[in-house]
């Protein structure tokens, strides 16, 4: 470096304007990789966007910050230097001249275009352009070094292998070696791609990203040692064979692309966050109703479609060639298929998917004279067929059908473990590890050193298989009705010899039977021994007698202060009043016949099996309630013991309030109270049960209630929070007043309304309705509270949502989008808009109207990858009124009127410009109203608040509460509420004054 450089680096070193900006660049670095031979190497990189927003000139503010700095930066240049022009143009060019301290050049690179940004990164050829040192030299090494931090490309999908730059930095912000991908000829590692640069993530089908927990998450395989580029391109074109139609492969592992860089040879593959079906086995509890246990099984059976996918390529046989997916699988078992999805949002809803991360078919794959290699015989020998372990090269003469054959066995083989394990876990007596055991003992008994393999020496399926599955066919849960017939109408045929053995098509035709013939038993009404546990008995025929009210509770067992619970609702399955005949089934998901088995109804302490009567019955109830509770709770449902039970009356699903005895329930009778003849001669008791999704706070098994004498109206007391009817409790002499006390009437708030629907209730009331829209179940109407009152209001309105997209978001992500999920899925189930939800976002310009709700969540969900900046919501709302003035026009008086929701913390950009322009686009509204002489409530523009942004808070409350007198408009439209609040006033806040005056809570 020649003195003077050498002086020039020091004196811009030393400037505090030149120091703030380095230390801003170290603090925008972020983690990349560099991928070399059997290693990574970490190097950090700095975004495009920070570059772009540190150099935005559009604010007056930081045109001046910037000029400054290049001022600073340039002082020993001849000549002034345009900021704007180095914003435009060299921004990334001058950052790195800084750098190297050569920031006085800049202005030969703003003189050249092939020097500009857009150029980078310079390659060899571009030395002759770059400014001459004393000497004749150039600085372009030092450049060169410093570039590659600067230009970063995004990875993106690709059927062809890519190669890389060797000092290209990958923007992987986290890699980390996998153990479950070891291999002989790779390593895998789970990446993670900065959100920024992930163009793959747009490739993904709504299936994969719907088990995807982060989207940004990858696994990369990378190949290493001998032949890694043979086996490489052997993969990478059976990829590419099987998504060559443009359309990805159910359930087969997501293919991402490949790349090449630094003599490393890498692919990029989907991630499956539950790694192996092997690990998924030991760390998820067994299905226990019978709707997840079909769900599951639907699921497993998908795993036919990627073996007919793989099934369907071009067998070629090149010499040298390995034989990777090469028209058959070859090492189909638990650890080869993985696992995407949740295990909190649930368990049995994930994707299966087969995979080749176990790498064992890699090892010496090429056929030779010498034949086959034992690993080319089949892969892992317990779930391999019996003909592959013939003699040596015996297998380069079988037709490729007996080799799919294989696949299909294979199959098979875990297919019955997953059997073995959903009707006995992992440790149980028939559960999957004595599953295995129990194989390789009879295999070692007859003198086969075969492991825990399927067959026997004469290639039979081993005896222990055949007798294992009817084993299970005892111990299955009641609502359990695939493992009954899987043996005999799938697994069986797929043990068969290769010659009649099922191809994978007549796999997947047997399995579609198996789960339609188990969906239309969970359809059918449950049998006797469905429905009851088998230690109790009658001494006359269901037949001969007609429904009984449940047995009374002993007084002993009832607790001390006992509070009253809500009833299963009284058409279920049956009510008092229709005691002469039984009305038609109607499958309910909440039916507590929905168990595990019969062991699981026996209550701890509960009387023998062989014992009958009033108590055995007692027992068994009370200890099946809790159990099928206890399931929804595990399974993320809303609980039984929640903070916040649920109670059904006339006007839908209401909250109840624990302890709480000052509530009206005047306007909220129960319609499940038990009603009770006043000229009924004898005692008539009455059993009260607690459904699933109703118990008070803190309980644990359901309670029971004392007997009503005769004569009694059944309505003497209410309990506080559900409204039924509760018994007088003879040995308390403080019942009567303690009753009289729990009716003292609420104080309601002047002028606030009463009528409310928590955020919580609307989801809880959401999930009990799409998981009764099962497609094996008749849908489940749920009623809201005060629906039949209030929904009149909101039908027939055009109903759009408007998602704030904007990086200030990012924190209120997840509720916002359960809230949208929810408050849509409302407007779908209760018909309020006749097209569907309508969804905009303020920053993207992506919009989309549908009554499928599933579609509207997977825009919000990729939104949540793209959000950037600052929002412009005046802009936005420009747009959407002169959309539907213009669509008011075409229907020649016959428009909907339109309700806007803009979910938002309210942080558009700064200033009082941002509200005054959302204001004059009201305004400009509201006048077209009065012009056109609408009606009232033609327009509504609710804002749900996301946060407690002070700025944000201020804004809107402005917009509700001061805008309309401030600026002397005509009507009101707009109203704000906490996203936390009442959903009845986020639906009408905007279109019912009653509403809008409720205050934001």
């Amino acid at each position: 470096m020649d003195p003077q450089s050498s002086s020039t680096q020091h004196d811009v070193f030393t400037d505090p304007t030149i120091q703030e900006f380095v230390d801003w660049i170290q603090h925008n670095r972020r983690p990349g990789v560099i991928f070399e031979p059997d290693a990574t190497k970490s190097a950090d990189f700095v975004p495009d966007k920070a570059i772009e927003e540190y150099f935005d000139c559009s604010h007056d503010i930081n045109h001046a910050k910037i000029k400054r700095l290049i001022e600073a930066a340039t002082r020993q240049s001849l000549g002034t230097v345009n900021a704007r022009a180095v914003a435009k143009s060299c921004p990334k060019v001058f950052t790195i001249l800084v750098l190297i301290g050569r920031s006085r050049f800049i202005s030969s690179f703003l003189q050249n275009a092939r020097l500009h940004d857009r150029r980078l990164p310079f390659r060899d050829d571009e030395v002759r352009l770059f400014p001459k040192l004393e000497g004749g030299t150039t600085f372009f090494d030092e450049f060169n070094e410093h570039q590659w931090q600067f230009y970063v490309e995004n990875m993106s999908h690709s059927l062809e292998p890519v190669q890389f730059d060797a000092p290209m930095i990958l923007p992987i912000t986290h890699i980390e070696r996998l153990a479950y991908g070891a291999g002989n000829s790779a390593v895998v590692y789970k990446i993670t791609v900065h959100e920024d640069y992930d163009d793959l993530y747009n490739t993904m089908d709504n299936e994969e990203m719907r088990y995807q927990e982060d989207p940004h998450v990858y696994v990369v395989k990378s190949y290493h040692r001998l032949d890694a580029e043979k086996y490489f391109y052997a993969e990478t074109d059976a990829f590419r064979k099987i998504n060559e139609s443009g359309q990805p492969v159910p359930n087969l592992i997501g293919f991402y692309g490949a790349f090449r860089q630094n003599g490393s040879f890498n692919i990029v593959l989907q991630y499956a966050n539950l790694e192996t079906l092997e690990a998924y086995f030991r760390k998820t509890k067994p299905p226990k109703l019978g709707t997840d246990i079909v769900t599951l099984w639907r699921n497993v059976f998908k795993l036919t479609d990627a073996l007919n996918a793989i099934h369907d390529l071009p067998h070629e046989t090149k010499a040298e060639q390995p034989r990777i997916f090469q028209g058959w699988h070859q090492d189909i078992k638990p650890a080869n298929v993985l696992v995407a999805g949740s295990l909190d949002d649930n368990p049995y809803d994930v994707q299966f998917m087969l995979a080749d991360l176990g790498l064992s078919h890699f090892v010496a794959v090429v056929e030779n004279n010498a034949g086959p290699t034992g690993e080319d015989r089949g892969g892992d020998r317990a779930y391999s067929s019996p003909e592959m372990y013939m003699p040596r090269g015996a297998i380069s003469d079988m037709s490729i059908q007996v080799k799919q054959k294989n696949d299909t066995w294979s199959l098979a083989c875990v297919f019955s473990e997953v059997n073995a394990w959903i009707v006995d876990g992992v440790d149980g007596n028939h559960g999957l590890d004595n599953y295995r055991t129990e194989r390789q003992d009879e295999n070692r008994t007859n003198g086969n050193e075969m492991g825990n393999c399927f067959y026997n020496r004469n290639r039979a399926v081993l005896g222990t298989v055949e007798r294992w599955h009817s084993e299970l066919e005892s111990r299955k849960a009641i609502q359990d009705h695939v493992t009954p017939i899987i043996w005999a109408e799938l697994l069986r045929y797929m043990f068969k010899p290769a010659s009649r053995r099922l191809s994978a098509i007549q796999v997947l035709d047997y399995s579609e039977e198996i789960v339609k013939k188990a969906e239309q038993k969970l359809r059918s009404p449950p049998t006797r021994s469905e429905t009851a546990p088998a230690m109790v008995t009658s001494a006359v025929s269901s037949a001969e007698s007609p429904p009984r009210t449940p047995p009374q509770i002993p007084p002993e067992y009832r607790e001390e202060n006992d509070s009253l619970h809500p009833a299963w609702p009284s058409n279920y399955p049956f009510t008092p009043q229709q005691s002469t005949q039984k009305p038609s089934y109607i499958p309910d998901l909440h039916h507590p016949g929905l168990m595990q088995s019969p062991d699981s109804l026996k209550a701890r302490g509960s009387p023998p099996a062989a014992s009958k009567g009033r108590e055995s019955l007692l027992f068994s109830e009370t200890n099946r309630i809790s159990t099928v509770a206890d399931e929804y709770s595990y399974k993320g449902l809303p609980s039984p013991t929640s903070a916040e039970p649920m109670e059904y009356t006339t006007q839908g699903i209401l909250p109840t309030v624990a302890g709480n005895h000052n509530l009206d329930l005047t306007a909220h009778q129960s319609v499940y109270a038990m009603p009770h003849s006043a000229d009924t001669q004898q005692e008539t008791t009455t059993e009260w049960q607690a459904p699933l999704l109703q118990r008070s706070v803190g309980m644990t098994e359901p309670r029971y209630h004392k007997k009503l004498p005769s004569g009694s109206s059944g309505l003497e007391r209410q309990h506080p929070s559900s409204g039924i009817a509760e018994l007088p409790n003879d040995g308390d002499p403080k019942g009567k007043e303690r009753a009289n006390e729990e009716h003292q009437p609420s104080k309601v708030t002047e002028g606030k309304p009463r009528k409310e629907l928590s955020v919580k209730d609307l989801n809880n009331w959401a999930e009990m309705t799409r998981a009764s829209s099962s497609p094996f179940f008749r849908t489940k109407e749920y009623p809201l509270p005060f629906e039949a009152e209030l929904l009149v209001e909101l039908k027939q309105r055009d109903h759009i949502f408007v998602v704030d997209d904007a990086e200030s978001m990012s924190q209120y992500w997840k509720d916002m989008r359960s809230l949208f999920a929810d408050l849509i899925y409302m407007v779908k189930k209760k018909k309020l808009d006749p097209n569907g939800s309508e969804l905009r976002f303020i920053m993207s310009d992506e919009r989309k109207e549908a009554r499928d709700t599933s579609d509207l969540v997977n825009m919000v969900d990729r939104m949540r990858l793209r959000r950037r900046g600052e929002s412009n919501f005046a802009l936005r709302l420009d747009d959407i009124f002169v959309a539907c003035k213009q669509r008011w026009e075409k229907s020649k008086g016959k428009a909907r009127p339109i309700s806007l929701y803009v979910l938002t913390d309210g942080v558009w950009q700064p200033g009082k410009r941002q509200r005054d322009m959302v204001a004059n686009s009201i305004k400009r509204m509201v006048e077209h109203l009065e012009n056109i002489g609408a009606p009232n409530k033609m327009v509504g523009v609710q804002f749900i608040r996301f946060g407690n942004n002070e700025i944000g808070m201020d804004r809107l409350q402005w917009l509700d509460a001061e805008l309309k007198n401030e600026w002397g408009l005509a009507r009101d439209i707009c109203d704000t509420t906490n996203a936390a609040g009442n959903v009845w006033k986020m639906m009408l806040g905007s279109i019912n004054d009653y509403w809008d005056d409720d205050p934001d809570d």
